[in-house]
């Protein structure tokens, strides 16, 4: 039976088609029309073999709902037998008159498309605007099984939206491990864009921290995407002020919407030196660097416990600098983490690193046992096991 992961969206169900192809799963990557640059199967592997089982498709805007036909929507997918989905598809295949199998949020899918939000429509995207908030909500009412990793946030938007399906809570491997891992990462070094610049930033520092979410920490915006990179900023900044004899690095990422915000930070904190931007890069280069950083930071705003920039780091070994609530997830789901929430936590944290660089060192290496057992086997068990359902 052939198998769809529809939408790519953080480059997830490209690993997870992979790794279910390992198993012998015809599994098959279907890309929608407006997908990000950085969400196109080339930029998260280092061969071309994803051509024969990757599918684009033309439509997928939220914005062009109205201007879909639902038979090519039904076209596209008649010839799975099983789909998987996120982002806007759910919408999209209630339009057409079918059921997604299994939804697998990322976050704004269900925090906001299904709602209507006041604002200016793109030109000719006014029919769009009122019609797919309520499609999208249907489409996720209808919806066989609602994976993904436990979250707080996801349990309580899945009961205000009413889904009717079984909630089957278990966390995608959002990493195509079997490149991207300690041992074999080097392999690819000379493949790489950037392998020079982050090796160069390797060899002058003692202690180098690598960024890469998104820079959302002073637009308006809810309180679900807000990332709180300026506690990072601010951290850091102190711990370099408080440790001039210590070489430490800072690296980021220019990719959200507070950029410039978070420049302007870095130069009001005098640690202009200390910072290394990059432009926004394939994950095949972000696993690079990642590779080559002492420490690896997730978020400091909501508390998270799952979530691809978090996996990156424990999947390549590094310990993460990140914010998380443990009483609000199941004792299994957590592993070792630096955990942090203020700037003053992070800058005792990257203290405390330059002292026992050792016990971190370890903690990364535990995250990452972590995540090949429970991660890697746990993904490709429940998903063989719910495609199963439809034999």
């Amino acid at each position: 039976m052939r198998v769809a992961f529809v939408c790519n969206a953080n480059n997830h169900f490209f690993s997870m088609v992979r790794l279910l192809r390992d198993e012998g799963v015809d599994a098959h990557l279907v890309t929608l029309g407006n997908e990000e640059r950085q969400f196109h199967p080339s930029w998260d592997t280092f061969d071309l073999s994803y051509q024969q089982y990757t599918h684009p498709v033309s439509w997928g805007d939220p914005g062009r709902f109205s201007a879909v036909d639902p038979a090519e929507v039904r076209r596209d997918l008649c010839r799975y037998g099983f789909t998987v989905v996120c982002g806007a598809v759910p919408g999209f295949m209630h339009g057409a008159g079918l059921v997604p199998d299994v939804v697998v949020p990322h976050g704004n899918d269900i925090a906001e498309l299904p709602h209507f939000r006041l604002q200016a429509p793109r030109r000719g995207s006014l029919t769009s605007t009122l019609r797919f908030p309520s499609a999208q909500k249907h489409g996720l009412q209808s919806a066989r099984f609602l994976g993904g990793a436990y979250t707080p946030q996801f349990e309580e938007i899945f009961a205000k939206l009413g889904c009717r399906g079984r909630r089957v809570a278990f966390p995608i491997a959002p990493i195509y491990s079997t490149q991207f891992n300690p041992d074999r990462i080097s392999e690819f070094f000379d493949q790489t864009a950037w392998f020079h610049e982050f090796k160069r930033i390797r060899d002058t520092h003692e202690v180098v921290v690598f960024h890469h979410l998104r820079h959302i920490w002073k637009s308006r915006t809810s309180a679900f995407a807000q990332k709180g990179n300026d506690k990072l900023i601010r951290g850091f900044a102190d711990f370099v002020q408080r440790h001039p004899d210590v070489r430490a690095a800072l690296t980021l990422v220019e990719y959200g919407p507070d950029v410039e915000a978070s420049r302007e930070l870095i130069r009001e904190l005098g640690i202009e030196k200390n910072a290394f931007w990059f432009p926004l890069m394939p994950r095949k280069e972000v696993m690079v660097a990642i590779a080559l950083s002492d420490i690896v930071c997730g978020q400091f705003g909501l508390s998270w416990n799952f979530a691809g920039t978090i996996i990156e780091g424990i999947a390549m070994g590094k310990p993460l600098l990140h914010h998380r609530d443990d009483s609000k997830y199941p004792s299994d789901d957590l592993f070792p983490i630096i955990n942090v929430h203020s700037a003053e936590e992070i800058s005792d944290a990257l203290a405390d690193y330059v002292v026992r660089p050792a016990h971190y060192r370890q903690m990364g290496r535990d995250a990452l046992t972590w995540f090949r057992t429970r991660i890697l086997k746990t993904s490709i068990d429940r998903f063989v096991t719910l495609i199963e359902t439809r034999r």
